[in-house]
């Protein structure tokens, strides 16, 4: 990507993007879609698992929406939706990490045999 003289490279954007997420995650949403996600994949056993990473991005939007309600809406409505799906797939990537740890040395260094 051209930025004037300078040369975007893959690199520079995963870093840019890294780095919205990382200063926007609430880690109590990110606590709120981890227990959601654990009710939608043991206890609502119709939901398709493919489809929780979606319905935590829009719970994270609605929690994000909720709890700067409670704050007398002082963010911009823009910021509050980045919050909620950094939220969100934060709490997506610990559960794979985690998932992929516990396959990891459950199946002796190989992560391929699927849970």
């Amino acid at each position: 990507i051209l930025g004037g003289d300078y040369i975007m490279t893959t690199d520079d954007i995963l870093k840019q993007v890294t780095d919205v997420l990382v200063q926007n995650v609430d880690i109590s949403i990110v606590i709120i879609c981890l227990v959601i996600g654990a009710i939608l994949k043991h206890l609502v056993t119709k939901f398709n698992n493919d489809w929780i990473p979606i319905a935590l991005i829009v719970c994270g939007i609605i929690v994000s929406f909720g709890i700067s309600a409670l704050k007398g809406f002082t963010d911009d409505p823009i910021h509050i939706v980045i919050v909620g799906i950094a939220s969100a797939a934060a709490a997506v990537g610990i559960h794979q990490s985690g998932k992929t740890i516990y396959l990891y040395s459950k199946n002796s260094g190989s992560v391929d045999k699927k849970e």
